[in-house]
């Protein structure tokens, strides 16, 4: 070959390399974009799930005797700090102290759940009916847990039924002197619970949702979420009353949530 040609063919060749590399940096770039997009709309999408799983199990309650059954404890439009379902039982004997109950677990259904077992650190709530002629004076009593046996119990009372049960020590006095033992009826719906907040919280530059357990650190649950910057927020809750109309998020708001609408807003962990 000439001189004229070698330098003519490494010419063109240099051109269709430039060609190459800069398609290949550009399908870097698209197949960068799609896995950082396809993160955070996988992670909003188990937020759409987890989120609201843990908030519809809430109860509110507004009759006199039965405040301390509202499972919601306080509110803004960027937390919520709430009773977290994490067993239901039902008493399976008759109390004879006030510093243990005997209890069996409820069979599983979307409604009646055991999430984990038992743990010291939860509380729980104990149905105490009073007068089985009137529901005015019946009571959900909060209690602590200090010690967690196994075993087993005969309920309602064949033994054809014994089943698998947990005996919870009540920390301090147990149940108040104030609830007659003889009035806690076997059979009685028993909530074991810890106390969740859900918040947004900064960690390594970004903003996360956390789940703070019992008043400890949060913990990431998804994200990373938009930064706060004025009214845009990645983690927002509205509270609406039984007729769809807002609430403004206060303690007095409590009694009459009804409704609790959520909105994540997600952004990719690095620029696209």
């Amino acid at each position: 070959f000439t001189l004229g040609e070698v330098m003519v063919a490494l010419v063109l060749m240099g051109m269709v390399s430039v060609v190459i590399y800069q398609t290949l940096i550009s399908t870097q770039r698209v197949t960068d974009a799609l896995r950082l997009r396809g993160t955070m709309q996988s992670s909003l999408r188990a937020g759409g799930l987890v989120v609201p799983s843990e908030l519809q199990q809430l109860t509110i309650g507004t009759a006199s005797t039965l405040d301390s059954v509202s499972d919601v404890r306080a509110i803004t439009d960027t937390s919520i700090t709430y009773r977290a379902l994490r067993g239901f039982y039902t008493l399976c004997e008759a109390t004879a102290s006030a510093t243990a109950i005997k209890v069996v677990r409820v069979v599983p259904s979307p409604f009646t759940s055991e999430y984990r077992s038992p743990a010291t650190t939860d509380s729980a709530l104990v149905f105490w009916e009073g007068d089985t002629l009137t529901t005015t004076d019946d009571a959900w009593i909060p209690v602590g847990l200090s010690a967690i046996a196994t075993g087993t119990c005969s309920y309602p009372s064949s033994p054809a039924s014994t089943k698998a049960s947990y005996t919870l020590g009540l920390s301090g006095s147990g149940i108040p002197g104030a609830f007659a033992l003889g009035l806690l009826y076997p059979g009685a719906p028993i909530r074991t619970f810890e106390t969740d907040r859900l918040q947004t919280f900064t960690s390594g530059g970004s903003t996360w949702l956390g789940l703070s357990v019992n008043g400890a650190t949060p913990q990431p649950v998804l994200g990373p979420l938009i930064t706060t910057s004025g009214a845009v927020q990645g983690f927002h809750l509205t509270y609406y009353d039984s007729t769809g109309s807002v609430l403004t998020a206060t303690s007095t708001s409590i009694p009459k949530i009804r409704t609790i609408g959520l909105m994540l807003r997600g952004v990719t962990s690095a620029n696209v």
